[in-house]
């Protein structure tokens, strides 16, 4: 089964040929992406409520309310969802029964980003300078950082963190690529190289970070290093370009969308284009693959399409 999104629906397309499966209708935009977890499907919508979703039924299981829209993504780990909300609270959600576990209500902003869900910490960025890092299990928050950089519009609150080996990475509107420690929130490394904005991803064995630049370019970083070490960065022909939708790596394939349309696909140790495709004149959101070659994307003027590489 492929989520995707229509006015204020949660459709499930089989995966093979695209027929509609079932239809959920929530009160509100979704704006988020759903996430699936066993048997539930995860989702938020503008309504202002988090919702439980059978799988295979498309019928509701549980519903959380919160105070304000939710235009954010859940991450799940080990039986639980944590999300943050236009309300400024992040909220861990059993997906088993929909029992909120616990709510952190410090952030005085509202959260659109996915939340980075890691063994100790749950570390999303909001609209009021600052990334939190909470702990896991009791919602109690470790440490939050923000940026030099006074301005609320600088706020890492749009890209998902990533975290390897104890490195929290992050990209920003003030186009600086940024290393923290997961346990102190310290700065490791902060580097404007490379013109960065929002989209950042991580390889499947956590040692390389790739970033989609503002202009036409995907750098990669090691991040294994104790400061910014440049890989790779290959010029990929895609113009200016603001989107936040991640990199992905996957069974040795590099995949990312493009604001024009585009899908690309690169090696991810040397960064050489391996193809381009375009599927709209509109922007590409996240791209999901199965494999390397066998990917599910949606564009926003409404389609959802299934790419096989042959």
């Amino acid at each position: 089964r492929q989520m995707c999104i229509r006015d204020r629906d949660v459709v499930a397309l089989k995966r093979r040929n695209g027929k509609e499966l079932w239809r959920f209708h929530t009160g509100g935009p979704v704006l988020g992406t759903p996430v699936i977890e066993g048997s539930v499907v995860i989702v938020a919508s503008a309504d202002s409520c988090v919702y439980g979703i059978h799988l295979r039924k498309g019928k509701e299981l549980w519903k959380v309310k919160g105070d304000m829209p939710f235009v954010s993504s859940a991450a799940v780990r080990d039986g639980n969802a944590y999300i943050g909300g236009s309300d400024g609270k992040i909220r861990c959600i059993s997906i088993s029964d929909g029992t909120v576990n616990w709510i952190y209500d410090g952030v005085k902003q509202y959260i659109e980003a996915t939340p980075a869900v890691t063994r100790e910490h749950v570390i999303v960025g909001a609209w009021d300078r600052y990334l939190y890092a909470l702990d896991r299990f009791t919602g109690k928050l470790d440490w939050k950082w923000a940026g030099p950089m006074a301005g609320v519009l600088y706020s890492p609150a749009v890209c998902q963190p990533v975290v390897s080996n104890g490195v929290v990475f992050i990209v920003a509107p003030d186009r600086v690529m940024t290393a923290l420690d997961e346990k102190t929130g310290e700065v490791i490394w902060r580097t404007a190289e490379h013109m960065v904005r929002e989209s950042i991803g991580i390889s499947e064995d956590k040692t390389r970070v790739y970033a989609r630049t503002m202009q036409d370019s995907v750098a990669c970083m090691d991040a294994t290093a104790k400061e910014p070490v440049t890989l790779w960065k290959t010029f990929g022909g895609f113009g200016y370009d603001i989107g936040m939708a991640p990199p992905v790596e996957k069974d040795g394939v590099l995949f990312y969308p493009t604001q024009r349309g585009e899908i690309h696909a690169m090696d991810p140790l040397t960064g050489k284009i391996l193809w381009k495709h375009r599927l709209s004149t509109a922007l590409v959101n996240p791209v999901f693959p199965r494999s390397d070659d066998d990917l599910v994307v949606t564009t926003m003027d409404g389609k959802v399409a299934r790419v096989i590489v042959k």
